[in-house]
């Protein structure tokens, strides 16, 4: 109960704050974050070090940043029905080749800069895309997120034994699919180098992508410096035509890997991952 009363508090301000100040807000609850949780403030050191390959101290300020993003992540997510939003966009072509009647493509990408607002802005441009969500432990909470999600156009499939049905169905129908691919949330991830470690992700966007013969478009939804936004589409990962083996499952997996190593390498601060690089156990 109290996580969701911290939440409605966090959208009553949001609701009720002009943005330079809700940004400043923002900030400070990150800020909060990493006082009050000492284990997040540990992992997200460690995976400094290991990404910058250097010794990161405890009030290094990019730890400070890294938990910044994550206040900010959360106001822009909760402001993403308003009309201000707006990003350039590189590699839209790709999106545009990609996608054909009764076979969609799918948006790959991780827990970098604002994934949920390249969702809204790809829905904001009017393509019919799905995302699938990891359910919160509190069901309110959860239902603050979905119901925020679809408030922006954006479809909620429930990760869960029904993804698979409901990433199908979308794919069928001529949408796009977008999965989160830095971190498994099940029990049959596969190993990949990431950063040069050894780290679980996900093999349903692969399997997705042979099954459906669907490209993987890696995508990122990052802030500059300026304070402005930019959505990067990748070219395409195609899948290889006809029956396919748990090898070419690897070696698709260990590409999308790839790339979301260079994009959390372009942006260490912005990758919100509280979860220690190297984990080898899901």
């Amino acid at each position: 109960m109290r996580v969701y009363l911290l939440y409605r508090l966090g959208l009553w301000l949001n609701a009720l704050l002009p943005w330079a100040l809700g940004v400043r807000v923002a900030a400070w609850g990150g800020a909060w974050h990493r006082r009050v949780c000492p284990a997040d403030r540990a992992i997200v050191r460690s995976n400094l070090s290991v990404l910058l390959s250097e010794g990161i101290a405890e009030n290094d300020p990019r730890i400070r940043e890294v938990f910044r993003h994550f206040g900010w992540y959360l106001l822009e997510f909760f402001r993403g029905h308003r009309d201000d939003l707006h990003a350039s966009i590189s590699g839209y072509h790709h999106l545009l080749s990609a996608v054909r009647p009764r076979r969609g493509c799918i948006v790959l990408t991780g827990h970098v800069g604002n994934w949920e607002l390249g969702a809204i802005l790809l829905a904001r441009a009017g393509w019919p895309i799905s995302v699938v969500a990891l359910s919160h432990t509190n069901p309110r909470v959860n239902g603050l997120f979905d119901d925020q999600r679809r408030r922006c156009g954006v479809g909620v499939i429930p990760f869960g034994p029904h993804a698979a049905a409901g990433c199908l169905r979308a794919l069928q129908q001529g949408g796009v699919v977008g999965l989160a691919a830095d971190r498994d949330y099940g029990t049959d991830g596969l190993p990949v180098q990431l950063a040069g470690h050894r780290w679980i992700v996900p093999r349903g966007p692969a399997v997705l992508s042979l099954r459906t013969g669907a490209p993987v478009l890696p995508t990122f939804f990052t802030r500059s410096s300026s304070g402005g936004f930019a959505l990067s589409i990748e070219a395409p990962i195609w899948p290889p035509a006809g029956p396919w083996t748990d090898g070419e499952v690897m070696t698709l997996t260990q590409r999308y890997a790839q790339a979301i190593e260079g994009a959390v390498r372009r942006f260490p601060t912005q990758w919100l991952m509280f979860k220690p690089l190297g984990s080898v156990t899901p």
